[in-house]
């Protein structure tokens, strides 16, 4: 990962292997499970306000944001 960050010009070249370094780790597992602690804090707070189309829709984006992919 640090040669993809300090590569000068041509990143595409290292691209491959910062990808896999980043798959092979515990970062993405690390990054979705702070997320979901985030969602949860949040829907907690959201659940002492009346029961709105707003309220509704905030929940909605809640699960919308931790099952993208990309």
């Amino acid at each position: 990962m640090r040669r993809f960050l300090a590569a000068d010009g041509d990143r595409a070249a290292v691209l491959p292997d910062a990808l896999e370094a980043v798959v092979e780790s515990e970062a993405i597992g690390r990054a979705q499970g702070m997320a979901q602690e985030f969602v949860d804090r949040a829907l907690q707070g959201l659940s002492t306000l009346e029961a709105t189309d707003a309220r509704r829709t905030l929940e909605e984006l809640s699960a919308y944001v931790l099952s993208r992919r990309s």
